[in-house]
């Protein structure tokens, strides 16, 4: 048996062709690092301003309503998440089993088509 290289010499259209990843340039460097630098300027601004009034926000924050809000929030995240799981179990047993009682296979092409 050939090895590769006894065939790219005795059949050239064959090699494929390599292209090199793609460099950074330096105009690409320095777009980022100014980039960066003005995301460091805007959290120290941030932080060192006494503007901002860090207390009143931290009071409005952790309000009752705020964290009433935030606990609905992750309530409903977790039990849309598990109808999603015991739905697609559902669906996929149903695709997939020869049982008539549990076969679903109208309403999976249904679901595949739309």
């Amino acid at each position: 048996m050939a090895d590769a290289a006894e065939i790219a010499v005795e059949r050239p259209e064959t090699v494929p062709t390599v292209t090199p990843a793609r460099r950074f340039n330096t105009g690409s460097i320095l777009g980022a690092a100014a980039v960066l630098c003005f995301v460091a300027m805007v959290i120290v601004t941030a932080i060192t301003d006494k503007a901002f009034e860090w207390p009143v926000v931290a009071q409005y924050f952790f309000s009752d309503l705020v964290l009433l809000g935030l606990r609905m929030t992750l309530l409903l995240t977790v039990l849309s998440g598990a109808v999603a799981v015991l739905l697609g179990t559902v669906l996929l047993i149903g695709a997939l089993t020869y049982l008539p009682a549990l076969a679903m296979g109208p309403l999976v092409e249904y679901l595949q088509q739309h």
